[in-house]
């Protein structure tokens, strides 16, 4: 599928913004079955999972989980071991680095934008050490991007953000909207702005707050309602109408940074750069997750599928691109699935 593989390409043209801008952040640890079952048949999925909407039968997402963020060692500049300083590891030419780097950056620049102008843009902050600094009340533990939607999952004070919201700013040249509650969606409160702009639409409740803006096409009310009737069991989800999501997110889902595609994404109108390997390694692609997990060690996932079964030369190419900066990496081709293991020392990679 040509319009994954040109959209993947034009965001790993970012990557060296994301590996020392987002990696170093926001970053936890995901061990739970988010269906909250005990039954081994029962799918075991990443805790975002329950957010993920197909929009036109098009998935996009990408995560961080910000739980254990003080967990993490913190990187200077010249040492960050996914940048291009004097680390051990350098993920430049590794894609399984890239891809965990285009997801931070996905979700830190679309967070950080989305919320400008709100009032809220202040209830997720990571000073230049990685350590969390906010005014707020409320705790936000995951981020989550998916298609048009943004949800930051925690514990929030609802009264604090409607406080917020609906707040008259005091200087009459402020930019910030002021906002008015208007529905109820799926057991959050709607705001929408007053005035019309580029102001976010939002919905609150105890657990989340996921907004969208209206661009185009896109319909702010519309694009916040998917996730919230999917996390809320009202609509089906990605892994229900799309195929192939569910084993690409069991398999390669699970960890602190994860991003992935699935579904026949718009054909990008630029020009995708000359990067013939990159465009070959991604022929055919029909979905694709990727994740990063650091701890003691550091840890990477990826799960493709493609159009048809994978021959040997995909392989190889694959294999010259993927898990190349690692200490050890693990290939795994049935048919026309992909699965790629990758470690990373930590004594070498979080000392530098």
């Amino acid at each position: 599928m040509n319009a994954n593989r040109r959209r993947l390409l034009q965001l790993t043209g970012l990557t060296a913004a994301a590996s020392t801008a987002g990696l170093a952040g926001c970053l936890g640890d995901d061990d739970d079955d988010a269906n909250g079952s005990d039954d081994d048949d029962s799918p075991s999925y990443p805790s975002y999972e329950r957010w993920l909407a197909a929009s036109d039968d098009e998935l996009m997402f990408a995560y961080l989980d910000q739980a254990a963020l003080e967990d993490v060692p913190s990187f200077d500049e010249t040492e960050a071991p996914f940048g291009e300083g004097d680390g051990e590891l350098t993920g430049e030419d590794d894609l399984m680095l890239e891809m965990a780097a285009v997801g931070s950056l996905i979700v830190g620049m679309g967070v950080g934008f989305g919320l400008l102008g709100t009032g809220l843009d202040g209830v997720v902050e990571i000073d230049a050490e990685g350590t969390a600094e906010t005014e707020f009340e409320t705790s936000i533990d995951e981020l989550l991007v998916v298609n048009e939607s943004y949800v930051l999952a925690g514990e929030i004070d609802t009264e604090e953000i409607d406080e917020t919201l609906t707040h008259e700013p005091d200087d009459q040249f402020s930019m910030q909207a002021v906002y008015e509650r208007t529905d109820e969606l799926h057991g959050f409160e709607l705001y929408e702005p007053t005035e019309d702009g580029m102001s976010p639409t939002i919905a609150v409740s105890e657990d989340a707050i996921v907004f969208a803006t209206a661009d185009g096409d896109i319909d702010a009310v519309d694009a916040v309602t998917q996730p919230l009737a999917v996390n809320a069991g009202d609509a089906d989800g990605a892994t229900d109408t799309l195929e192939n999501v569910g084993w690409l997110l069991e398999t390669a889902g699970h960890g602190q940074i994860a991003f992935g595609m699935s579904g026949d994404l718009e054909e990008a109108d630029d020009e995708v750069g000359e990067d013939e390997v990159a465009e070959d390694e991604l022929e055919d692609v029909t979905g694709l997750v990727s994740s990063l997990t650091i701890d003691d060690d550091v840890s990477a996932e990826v799960a493709m599928t493609f159009e048809q079964s994978v021959d040997d030369d995909t392989k190889s190419t694959l294999e010259d691109r993927m898990g190349t900066s690692a200490d050890d990496v693990t290939f795994d081709v049935d048919d026309d699935r992909v699965s790629v293991s990758a470690f990373w020392d930590g004594t070498a990679v979080l000392e530098g």
